[in-house]
């Protein structure tokens, strides 16, 4: 499905997109495989700035998210899953970055900066990685295009690299509100794993 949706385009593809959709949703709930979390990101970045299909990448993320709080409730569940870890945060930095309405209004938001908490503590390079890559377009998101610009990207979905700047929009004020809002709510034990990570108390694969 990845090479079809990229050599065929998005708007070739789309006829099919919300089959696929609930494909991924499906197969993923049965086999918490973290390939579908992979594709679920090509899906976001390549139909994430399309304002008539944000519902739909919204639900679908959301789906797929509810799996992963579902089947991995613990900080001994999430280690000994690093690929969905890695995986679901690199699919919500995905969001951020090109789809951010529905993910930092909603209730999402507050589920993903409770468990990259504890995904900050894994001593697991690419669980890591993916988790401290998914508040990295949260924080920059949130302070403003001129950080955007400036932010690393990578990931799965997207390597390393510098994140191009997504082009504004008439949401981006409410919706760096929201965050805000989340971020004072939920933030507390982010800023203590980050302060741990600098004292070298945590593990910091991208600090």
């Amino acid at each position: 499905h990845k090479h079809a949706l990229r050599g065929c385009g998005p708007a070739d593809y789309s006829p099919m997109l919300d089959g696929l959709a609930a494909q991924i949703v499906d197969s993923f709930g049965r086999s918490l495989s973290s390939p579908y979390l992979y594709l679920a990101s090509v899906v976001v970045s390549e139909y994430g700035r399309d304002p008539t299909r944000s519902v739909l990448l919204s639900d679908m993320v959301t789906r797929l998210s509810g799996t992963v709080f579902e089947n991995l409730r613990t900080v001994d569940d999430l280690t000994a899953h690093p690929d969905v870890v890695e995986e679901l945060f690199f699919l919500a930095g995905r969001m951020v970055d090109h789809c951010p309405t529905p993910l930092v209004r909603g209730p999402l938001l507050a589920s993903l900066l409770q468990c990259s908490a504890m995904g900050m503590t894994l001593r697991h390079r690419d669980a890591n990685r993916g988790t401290l890559s998914f508040l990295e377009s949260a924080v920059s998101y949130g302070l403003g295009p001129e950080r955007e610009e400036g932010a690393a990207g990578g990931g799965a979905a997207g390597g390393s690299g510098r994140r191009r700047a997504r082009p504004p929009c008439p949401d981006d004020g409410p919706n760096r509100t929201a965050l805000e809002s989340a971020m004072r709510t939920h933030g507390r034990p982010l800023a203590a794993n980050l302060a741990l990570a600098l004292l070298g108390d945590l593990p910091a694969y991208r600090l």
